[in-house]
């Protein structure tokens, strides 16, 4: 929330160096602590550096890519997350079987490093406004002498500081919530995309609840189902690098997508698989039906998951541009609050509703949340017209 304002007016290179630094500490602090306070204060610290990056890439694919080349690369970062979230549970299970739980985060903690080490040395600065003062300082350092012999001696520019005052923090931490009260669209695409990624983390405590109780596997069995979810995150990608291209052609001279809503056809159709899925999943998972059609069911969830949260990295980005780390940033806070509250009443949810209750009332709630993309698509343009950041970022 406070780094992503901040990574707008003084970049990303330090933001993303930075984080991923507490990102290291933090896990190594998992990895070696023997005490459940040490543990709870480096989960902690270990968040604050991991938030940083699923909420800062968004901004950085607007910084490098334009509106009409972004899907595929946002495509193919939505489903790193997607196919990451899915794995963790399936490599984790064999590690602390083989090694035990510290080995989790000692191996985490060395690829975070090789990454951030990586970053250090090889990523380079995406945002135009840093990059453009940079020059700017470099240009007005030089005195130019004309051909008459004149030397002409520029106002020095500010040079660039990593100086952050309080009130700055507090305006990059109020920036978001402002887009998230103030910006109908910012509000209901979070709360879209806060259903479906507490969905997916629900996934992680009900696939195990289900496929224990109802028929009895293993651990490993368990694990096993995990890859359902992958299978349909890359079948998701698939659907979306597709869209674009027939998008194009159903479009009038086959014009290039000139408005952010017409990005939003596609996931329109596609993300009624998450209540289909719920509706499936909760429904048949019984002894008289086979194992296979729950699993099944998993994968049309994570299809619908994966348009769902393409769909609102691409709208926000499109409609919000310089400010999209902001935007997303705000909906990044609302699906992680309820992605870590979804798993907590998971197992006290399913017994007092019954699988088939729980089924019903999700499945419900996210049929009724596919409104909004229809709502955007035919609503909008009308609505950015009343939104004077939205307005200007045209």
């Amino acid at each position: 929330m406070i780094l992503a304002p901040i990574s707008e007016t003084h970049g990303r290179y330090w933001t993303f160096v930075g984080s991923g630094i507490v990102f290291f500490l933090g896990t190594l602090g998992c990895a070696v602590t023997e005490s459940y306070a040490g543990m709870m204060v480096s989960r902690l610290i270990t968040g604050n550096g991991a938030a940083v990056f699923s909420t800062l890439t968004g901004g950085v694919m607007s910084d490098l890519y334009r509106k009409e080349d972004r899907n595929t690369p946002m495509a193919l970062y939505s489903m790193t997350i997607m196919v990451g979230a899915s794995l963790g549970p399936l490599i984790s299970g064999t590690v602390v079987d083989l090694l035990g739980w510290r080995w989790v985060f000692f191996i985490q903690a060395i690829a975070i490093g090789i990454t951030t080490t990586t970053l250090f040395f090889l990523f380079e600065e995406t945002r135009s406004n840093v990059l453009l003062r940079r020059k700017c300082f470099v240009l007005n350092a030089v005195p130019i002498k004309t051909s008459a012999g004149k030397l002409i001696i520029f106002g020095p520019a500010i040079e660039e500081r990593l100086d952050i005052e309080a009130s700055i923090i507090w305006r990059s931490f109020a920036f978001p919530l402002r887009l998230l009260l103030k910006e109908p669209i910012v509000f209901c695409m979070s709360l879209w995309v806060s259903f479906a990624w507490a969905i997916m983390y629900m996934q992680f405590s009900s696939i195990g609840l289900v496929f224990r109780s109802v028929y009895g596997f293993d651990n490993a069995a368990v694990g096993a189902v995990y890859t359902a979810t992958i299978v349909g995150s890359v079948l998701g990608i698939g659907i979306s690098l597709m869209q674009e291209p027939i998008m194009k052609r159903m479009l009038p001279h086959k014009k290039s997508l000139s408005t952010p809503e017409q990005r939003l056809l596609s996931p329109c159709i596609q993300s009624v698989l998450l209540p289909i899925g719920l509706f499936w999943f909760f429904m048949t998972a019984r002894p008289d039906i086979s194992w296979i059609s729950p699993c099944i069911a998993l994968g049309s969830c994570s299809m619908g998951i994966f348009s769902i949260y393409l769909a609102v990295v691409n709208y926000l980005a499109d409609t919000y541009h310089g400010y999209a780390s902001s935007a997303l940033a705000a909906q990044s806070l609302c699906r992680n609050i309820l992605g870590g509250v979804f798993p907590l009443v998971t197992a006290r949810m399913i017994s007092s509703l019954t699988l088939q209750g729980t089924g019903g009332l999700l499945g419900g709630l996210g049929l009724l949340l596919t409104g909004i993309p229809w709502l955007l698509y035919f609503c909008g343009q009308r609505i950015r017209a009343h939104s004077p950041l939205a307005k200007g970022m045209k």
